[in-house]
């Protein structure tokens, strides 16, 4: 019989699925015990996502893997697995990496074709989006948190320089209701403003979005180097490879030639502001 390989991150999502049956939960139920969404779980049993460090806390104390409290961690063999085998390139947003990054660089470069950048979402965009995505309540919160402590990187006094490559298509693609996205229009065209955010859109009729194919960004490191960070619809990963990095910035200046330019772009958001506020 033929072995089953498991990456290292299927590997976790199976000991904690083992962990449940073993107690006679169903998702369902497990779920509702860690206050999360039932598909959060399932992508957590599916190695599809990694829980956060508080909810894989909490998963541990509740199997009984550690004794761990709010002001004496002990990392159970879950938080091992996770620290010694899950491959550190490849973490998720929220897991730290990439923050870290972030708050250490001088500049960001960002391509997004579906949405408004996070760094420039409002509240109310950022929680649409995250529903979107199957979390509820306190992950909802908590995710939100995150970002919003994120977006200070551009209004501190020593901020970072933003340069947002857009495709035009976001303008238009809902998120909410209509309040919801001329609220977000406002934002956008307030923060394109500042001298510290480049926005730049780039026109559906150019040959150019036949290369789309997912959102990432590139940090400049205060220091030197830089790391790079792709998104996609399971996973994030963070990127430090140099020559993986350099054909990331191969295409964002490829796509950064093709875009409009700054008064160009800045005019095209004061349309999408006025219109959906009608």
């Amino acid at each position: 019989m033929a072995s089953v390989h498991l990456t290292p991150r299927r590997f976790l999502g199976r000991e904690i699925k083992i962990a449940r049956e073993r107690r006679g939960l169903k998702p369902e139920q497990f779920a509702t015990a860690m206050n999360v969404s039932l598909s959060l779980v399932y992508m957590w049993e599916r190695g599809e996502r990694i829980p956060v460090p508080e909810d894989l806390a909490k998963i541990e104390v509740y199997f009984g893997f550690s004794k761990a409290t709010k002001d004496n961690p002990d990392p159970g063999y879950l938080a091992r697995i996770r620290d010694d085998m899950i491959n550190d390139a490849m973490p998720q947003e929220w897991f730290g990496k990439w923050l870290q990054a972030e708050r250490a660089s001088l500049f960001v470069w960002s391509f997004q074709p579906l949405l408004i950048p996070g760094l420039l979402q409002t509240e109310e965009y950022m929680r649409r989006t995250f529903e979107a995505h199957g979390y509820l309540g306190t992950e909802v919160d908590r995710h939100v948190a995150t970002r919003l402590e994120r977006q200070e990187l551009l209004t501190r006094d020593s901020p970072i320089t933003f340069v947002a490559l857009m495709d035009t298509a976001v303008l238009e693609r809902r998120v909410g209701d209509d309040e919801t996205m001329h609220r977000q229009m406002e934002h956008l065209h307030e923060m394109a403003q500042r001298r510290n955010v480049i926005v730049a859109l780039l026109p559906l009729s150019d040959s150019v979005c036949s290369g789309f194919s997912g959102p990432f960004a590139i940090a400049n490191l205060n220091g030197g180097g830089e790391v790079a960070y792709m998104d996609n619809q399971l996973n994030g990963e963070v990127v430090e490879g140099p020559e993986a990095i350099s054909h990331l910035r191969h295409i964002f200046e490829t796509f950064r030639a093709a875009a409009l330019s700054r008064n160009e772009s800045l005019t095209l958001i004061e349309k999408a502001v006025q219109k959906w506020k009608n």
